[in-house]
Order: C-alpha cells, then sequence, then structure tokens
C-alpha cells in the first residue's frame, strides 16, 4: 500500500511538471532506506534521467515480471507470421501437456491468466534452493494440477506465461532469450534489455524491489 500511495505522489508530481517536488520525494525515501530509485522524465522534449541511490543514469535494473508482456510480444509475433494462433490448444505444440482438462487450454489462456495453472509450482522453492534449469520448472509447469476449468475465472500466474515461452522456443527452435533480442529488443533499440543476466554479474545489477525487512507505515 505504501508503495503505491508513494508513487502516485511521484506521478502526480511529474504531470503537474513539478520535477523538484517528485525528486524530494524520491530523495526521502531513499533517505529512508530504499536501496535505489531511478527516475526518468520527458517533459517538452527535454530527457531528464538521474539516479538516486545505488541507481546511476546507466544502471540496468534486476526485473522480474515485465517478462510477462515481452513473453507476450514473443507469441504475438509468431501470431502476426501465421505460426500460431491465439485459439491453438497449447497441447498441438506440447504433446506432453495432456491430462486432467490441459486439452482445453488455449494459448489465449496463457497470455490472460486464465489457464487454471497456479502461480508458482509447489516445489517451487525446493526447485529454486536446488538452483534447478529452466527446464525442470517447464516438465513442473506440464504436470501441474489445475486450479479451476480453463477460461473459468482469472488467477495471476507465472506458469501460464512460461508455457507459452517454451512454445515459442519449441517453435523457432533457439533460445527463448535469443528470439526476444533478436525481434523484440533490438528493433526497439533496447540495447541493455536481455532476459537473463545478458552476460553481466548478479552484482552488477540494480535491484527493483525495496528490501523485505524495511518497514513502511
Amino acid at each position: 500500500m505504501w508503495r503505491r500511495h508513494f508513487l502516485r505522489q511521484v506521478w502526480l508530481a511529474i504531470r503537474g511538471a513539478r520535477i523538484d517536488e517528485a525528486e524530494a520525494l524520491i530523495r526521502k525515501q531513499v533517505a529512508g532506506g530504499v536501496e535505489s530509485v531511478a527516475l526518468y522524465v520527458e517533459r517538452a522534449g527535454e530527457v531528464l534521467v538521474r539516479g538516486y541511490g545505488r541507481a546511476q543514469p546507466q544502471s540496468v535494473f534486476l526485473l522480474a515480471s515485465i517478462t510477462k508482456p515481452m513473453t507476450a510480444a514473443a507469441v504475438l509475433i509468431l501470431a502476426d507470421r501465421g505460426e500460431l494462433r491465439l485459439t491453438d490448444p497449447v497441447s498441438r505444440f506440447l504433446p506432453e501437456f495432456r491430462g486432467e482438462g490441459r486439452e482445453r487450454i488455449l494459448i489465449r489462456h496463457l497470455l490472460t491468466h486464465t489457464s487454471g495453472l497456479p502461480d508458482m509450482l509447489p516445489e517451487n522453492e525446493a526447485l529454486r534452493q536446488r538452483h534447478a534449469p529452466l527446464r525442470d520448472f517447464v516438465q513442473g509447469a506440464l504436470r501441474t494440477p489445475l486450479l479451476f476449468a480453463p477460461g473459468t475465472r482469472f488467477h495471476y500466474q507465472s506458469m501460464g506465461i512460461l508455457l507459452a515461452a517454451e512454445i515459442v522456443e519449441r517453435l523457432v527452435r533457439r533460445p527463448f532469450r535469443d528470439f526476444l533480442r533478436e525481434q523484440v529488443f533490438r528493433p526497439l533499440g533496447m540495447r541493455d534489455t536481455s532476459l537473463g543476466l545478458g552476460g553481466r554479474r548478479v552484482d552488477e545489477l540494480v535491484r527493483s524491489q525495496v528490501p523485505v525487512e524495511t518497514a513502511w507505515d
């Protein structure tokens, strides 16, 4: 709740062209314990990029769920090329994804969080602790029980997006990160964006999350 309130205050200040006020809000949060914050503002053709805390204008941030719309973009590129349809069943491309109603899950269900798949696997923590490869998460998503009949409810689910990425990778026959780089990032001029570390070390990246131990009222 605090984050939503803070971001709304910053957005209102920027919208009202009160950049100094927005910066004061950000500096206050950084002084209170936020590890890093970046501010990007474009006003009357002038671009202002400033870093606060650990963040610098050229910093690369470690993001998570923003990969979901990137994955959706990759799927839509293949749909535009006629290599798949959003109404195709997932099992057409992932033949092992069958049983217990999985045959009724369409690609559009994966992208709209209506597939019935869970957000995380029951064994998610165990997989992460042993640094399991991505293929183990994919295999888990192919087998995990559905929470509800496809298309009947909305439930935020990372596993559906993971399977959408797997479909793209199997169709293009090369790593998904390479397809995103060649077909999405490079055409958009996103030179510093990558799926995964992109050859960087973790300590070279700036985390976007507020530390868990930080309490805000």
